[in-house]
């Protein structure tokens, strides 16, 4: 399910250029597209007439290449795109994470991140199913962790 917004919400605009959508991790053809601006949001309009949020520029780990790009709906998209279903704890992780990086200009280790939430780390790789910094700084947009993840 790709998010949407209704044409009245935005301007349009148009573009010529290669784009990363919702609904596709490769590239559209070259194509000219509708495209509409909502809170610093791009979105295509393609012919079918859906809008779709485009993605701003990931490197091939995910994350964004430029972490000033990352507003909660890109957060969630990214999410989308790559498959995974953020629940309301994963979302309030990645917003506490987010709350630590602006405190603290680092990416927390995980056994400080549970520390920083009040959580067992245990709690958080039973919820990330995995190392639970990589997720929440991808989707936090916030950068690579290093060390203990």
């Amino acid at each position: 399910m790709a998010l949407r917004v209704t044409s009245s919400q935005c301007q349009p605009q148009t573009l010529t250029a290669p784009i990363d959508t919702v609904r596709s991790r490769r590239p559209l053809a070259i194509l000219e597209l509708d495209v509409f601006e909502k809170f610093n949001t791009m979105y295509v309009m393609p012919t079918d007439g859906e809008l779709m949020m485009m993605l701003p520029n990931r490197d091939g780990d995910g994350y964004l290449a430029n972490m000033n790009e990352w507003t909660p709906e890109i957060g969630l998209a990214m999410a989308e795109a790559d498959g995974v279903e953020l629940n309301d704890a994963q979302w309030e992780q990645i917003l506490r994470a987010r709350e630590y990086y602006e405190d603290h200009s680092v990416v927390p280790p995980v056994r400080k991140f549970a520390k920083y939430i009040g959580e067992d780390q245990k709690v958080l790789f039973q919820l990330w199913q995995t190392g639970p910094m990589k997720p929440i700084t991808k989707y936090g947009g916030l950068p690579k962790p290093t060390g203990c993840v």
